[in-house]
């Protein structure tokens, strides 16, 4: 599900292009050290993990003939630690369901957007939380500290997606029709473009599934 302009993005299958563009998206995450201050540090991740791909992406754009490249900096999760992760950790250890997130990602956002002008670039400032793959939102939702609902606050902030929700399949029409409706909301007061992906699964609230190359994603809670 999007709405507005469908972002594009090389996480997923999502954007459209009129012409050929090479797109490539970065794991920055597991280049931190977060040895002092994790934002400086994200920042000059990104700035050399930019470099790089630039580089990259110009000699391959000119071996097989395509005009026009550009570098995803949607940041998202990594294999070591987590958008929902850092956030946690440059909040000083306030969880991520709790209080300043919002806050914290637009304060982190806004930073990124400051510091990182580059022409080539998409998706600056921008964030991804996908599920099955995040052990901390997976926590979160089997302590029913997050529900539906709660992913619904997220995208106030500058997050490009939400993806693969798991919640029961016995979830009712109306609740389904009433979080698009909220999401329809929100991007047109915002006038902003971001997608989501909901999984309805055979199971309960609170029970482990296996999703595709996930193993033990919690199925969360749809109603409250």
């Amino acid at each position: 599900i999007s709405f507005n302009n469908i972002p594009l993005t090389a996480l997923l299958p999502l954007g459209v292009s009129d012409h050929e563009v090479l797109l490539i998206s970065l794991n920055i995450l597991d280049e931190l050290e977060l040895e002092k201050d994790p934002l400086k540090e994200l920042i000059k991740c990104i700035i050399n993990s930019y470099k790089e791909a630039r580089k990259f992406l110009v000699g391959l754009c000119n071996k097989i003939g395509i005009r026009e490249y550009k570098i995803d900096l949607a940041i998202s999760n990594g294999f070591k630690i987590t958008v929902s992760q850092y956030i946690e950790i440059i909040k000083n250890g306030i969880p991520f369901y709790s209080v300043g997130s919002l806050s914290k990602i637009a304060e982190v956002s806004k930073s990124l957007r400051e510091k990182l002008k580059f022409t080539d670039a998409i998706n600056v400032g921008k964030f991804v939380l996908s599920y099955p793959n995040d052990v901390l939102l997976k926590n979160y939702a089997s302590m029913e500290v997050m529900s539906l609902r709660s992913f619904l606050t997220f995208f106030l902030t500058e997050i490009l997606g939400v993806d693969l929700l798991v919640i029961p399949s016995w979830t009712e029409r109306g609740i389904l029709l009433n979080f698009l409706k909220d999401l329809s909301f929100i991007a047109k007061v915002l006038e902003k473009c971001f997608f989501t992906r909901i999984v309805l699964a055979d199971a309960e609230p609170g029970e482990k599934i296996t999703l595709g190359e996930y193993d033990d994603v919690t199925v969360i809670e749809p109603l409250y």
